[in-house]
């Protein structure tokens, strides 16, 4: 039986603060937040007020996607 690990780099996609379409690479285990911030797309949620200014993500639907290749 052959295993493939989930874990590594996934593509998210989804719908940016202004309603664009965005897409980034995330790290898996990891979340939408987490892929935001290693981008440059999202400043850190735990400094300061930075959490108040990223609810619009949890409100949003999110894709993720990677690609298998089989033998």
């Amino acid at each position: 039986m052959d295993k493939i690990l989930l874990n590594g780099k996934w593509e998210c996609a989804g719908r940016g603060r202004n309603g664009e379409e965005i897409a980034f690479l995330v790290t898996v285990p990891g979340t939408v937040h987490t892929g935001m911030i290693e981008n440059g797309l999202l400043n850190d949620i735990f400094f300061d007020k930075n959490a108040d200014e990223c609810m619009w993500i949890e409100h949003n639907k999110w894709v993720f996607t990677k690609e298998f290749e089989f033998d």
